[in-house]
């Protein structure tokens, strides 16, 4: 079994509270679970029932890596059970990283209410991967965050990005020359 994450559950919710966020170093497998609830809002029974129910129905383990402030982010790395107990998930590979795995969630989460209940319990309004925004309480689909990870921009000033108040998972910027910002220091409305 693998060591449990409830300390790290804490601390995200304990810097999720404080508008900062833990990010995990590997994003093989994460899904991001979405709420706009505040952290001390979050139900943590609903949160692991719909956990056991995962591993129980679809032999699918969900352990927290991480999270972030904003709409309050919660970053769960999706694994095949451990204990290798029959499961009503078909996958032709037990390998990592398994690119249709957070596909198989995601398709289980809409197929089932009583998954929908749990995370609507928990305080979790969305479910989001790469392809695919899942809005647990309407049923809608949107487009996901579109990159290997979520960006999270976390307690900046408006437009900024990179900053020390800001925290991000991805460099929007890879690979590109940015010119650095000019600065008029004009006030708004005064002429020159």
């Amino acid at each position: 079994m693998p060591p449990s994450d409830a300390g790290l559950l804490t601390a995200v919710l304990d810097a999720v509270a404080q508008r900062g966020s833990l990010v995990p170093n590997d994003w093989t497998n994460v899904v991001s679970f979405v709420s706009l609830r505040p952290p001390d809002r979050f139900d943590r029974d609903a949160f692991e029932r719909l956990r056991s129910m995962m591993k129980v129905g679809y032999g699918l383990e969900l352990t927290v890596v991480g999270g972030a402030y904003g709409c309050f982010k919660l970053f769960v790395r999706v694994e095949h059970s451990p204990d290798g107990k029959a499961t009503t998930v078909e996958v032709d590979s037990n390998t990592q990283p398994d690119p249709d795995l957070l596909g198989i969630v995601l398709r289980q989460i809409m197929n089932s209410p009583s998954l929908r209940k749990e995370l609507a319990e928990a305080g979790i309004a969305k479910v989001q991967t790469r392809e695919v925004t899942y809005d647990v309480r309407t049923e809608e689909r949107s487009p996901g965050h579109g990159g290997d990870r979520p960006i999270i921009i976390v307690n900046g000033p408006v437009g900024s990005i990179g900053n020390e108040n800001t925290i991000s998972g991805t460099d929007i910027s890879a690979g590109q020359d940015r010119p650095p910002a000019s600065r008029d220091s004009r006030k708004p409305g005064q002429e020159m």
